[in-house]
């Protein structure tokens, strides 16, 4: 999901008028560039590869005056200290926020666990992805609550057109009582057409 919401990122920032430069350090999984670079030439952003944290250094002052710079990174393992370490190294490259993008649905205790690694690195936000096919929704609380993190934005939906929504209090909870938020509202609505009784 991490690219798929690089991809959305950047399609915020272009509408919102904004200068945006993406930048991919994904050397692993095949076809990973070829996706992210068919995104990004959609909305004549030119994808920059960096292949070291060298690289990735040397791109991040060539694009200093952008208003945002997007990096997407190779998937990881968060149990392993040999990704986590890969990955610190990146982060420590620039002054870079890390934000963990999380899919819907995850057991609680793995999501919690990878939150705090992830908050150790830096991350201060999370993105939640699947949220429209996910039918348990602990390990999106537990992202929250054990690593800190806040729930900036989510991502119901694979095309990159329809975005990201930010993640309120109010659009969480109606993940978790859709039908009694809407019955509410109908409640209230309906009630609201007769008087009060004594």
């Amino acid at each position: 999901g991490k690219t798929l919401i690089t991809a959305k990122q950047a399609a915020r920032g272009v509408m919102e008028g904004l200068s945006i430069a993406v930048i991919t350090t994904d050397m692993m999984r095949a076809g990973a560039n070829e996706q992210l670079k068919s995104f990004t030439s959609l909305m004549e952003i030119e994808l920059q590869t960096a292949r070291s944290t060298v690289e990735l250094k040397k791109l991040i002052a060539e694009h200093a005056d952008k208003d945002q710079i997007l990096i997407d990174t190779a998937g990881i393992n968060p149990f392993a200290p040999h990704d986590i370490a890969l990955l610190a190294k990146l982060i420590a490259c620039a002054p870079i926020e890390p934000v963990l993008v999380m899919p819907a649905g995850g057991d609680v205790e793995d999501c919690a666990d990878t939150a705090r690694i992830f908050a150790g690195l830096g991350a201060r936000r999370c993105v939640i992805t699947r949220l429209d096919i996910a039918r348990r929704m602990g390990g999106v609380l537990a992202c929250a609550y054990y690593g800190g993190l806040a729930l900036a934005d989510e991502s119901a939906t694979a095309g990159v057109a329809e975005g990201l929504t930010p993640l309120t209090p109010r659009r969480l909870a109606s993940y978790f009582f859709p039908t009694e938020l809407k019955n509410q509202k109908t409640l209230r609505t309906s009630s609201s057409n007769f008087p009060s009784t004594p």
